[in-house]
């Protein structure tokens, strides 16, 4: 039997982009999924879209109240069901083959926990403005080794879209931290990283939205980058102990974060509408 994977999709008003990332999901060549969908309690029309979608593999759920980024991000696989499990945002897209070669890549690698690979940048409508690398190298890797080489460049991780897990392994690292409003899923991929292996698959198999009212343009490009470089190095304090962190360490990576947010600010600045 082929082994079933789930594809977790929080949304929280993302009406105009919601029904191109669940077609993307049901037209993988990858088929034995459930996509669970839950609505963060939108005030637009998520819901009214995913609904009419027909599909027997949709698990549609709408939230009474409003649960937050990483609230409803932990609700949502909490729901999962599947041997596997892929966190997606709902204006996110996969390519055709995504779950069918990260899957593989588990299935051929015991050791590996997640598998992940490189991702499109698209503003808005879809425009292609670049492909965000994962860890320079391919194949299997060490876990412990990204995370650490995470925190003296930038987050190699990338957005969930693009990280495809062992759901026992994801449970068993209590989900994604509540405290952190920024980058939850930050420190829930160095979590996972701690847990064994990573393969990577350097290939563009999933498209990461940019796009206002995004996180990562309310972060970068919202006037809150004081507060998120304040995160990371909660982050960096959370992990210390696990990556034998130094104070030296520390400085360099709060010195490639105040880079990295520069950087990515002037991104959004050009190209994001």
């Amino acid at each position: 039997m082929s082994p079933l994977v789930s594809i977790c999709i929080p949304a929280y008003n993302n009406g105009d982009h919601i029904e191109a990332a669940v077609r993307s999901v049901l037209g993988q060549t990858y088929e034995h999924l459930e996509i669970i969908v839950v609505d963060d309690a939108s005030s637009d029309a998520t819901f009214d879209i995913v609904k009419a979608i027909v599909d027997p593999r949709i698990r549609l759920l709408k939230n009474d109240s409003n649960l937050g980024l990483a609230g409803n991000w932990n609700f949502t696989m909490g729901l999962a069901q599947g041997e596997f499990v892929k966190v997606m945002g709902a204006d996110d897209m996969l390519e055709p083959t995504a779950i069918e070669k990260e899957l593989q890549a588990l299935l051929d690698n015991p050791s590996a926990v997640l598998s992940e690979s490189d991702s499109k940048v698209v503003n808005a409508d879809g425009t292609q403005h670049g492909t965000f690398r994962r860890y320079w190298r391919s194949g299997l890797v060490s876990g412990r080794r990204v995370a650490l080489d995470c925190t003296r460049t930038v987050d190699l991780f990338g957005s969930p879209v693009a990280n495809l897990i062992r759901a026992d392994v994801a449970k068993r690292t209590g989900g994604f931290d509540p405290s952190f409003t920024f980058i939850p899923d930050y420190d829930f991929f160095m979590s996972i990283a701690g847990a064994g292996d990573i393969f990577v698959i350097h290939e563009p198999l999933n498209s990461f939205r940019v796009r206002k009212g995004a996180n990562t343009s309310k972060v970068m490009g919202g006037g809150q980058e004081k507060a998120y470089i304040a995160e990371h190095r909660r982050l960096l304090e959370k992990h210390r102990h696990d990556l034998a962190l130094t104070r030296f360490d520390i400085v360099v990576s709060m010195a490639a974060r105040h880079v990295w947010s520069f950087m990515v600010s002037v991104y959004l600045k050009i190209f994001v509408r």
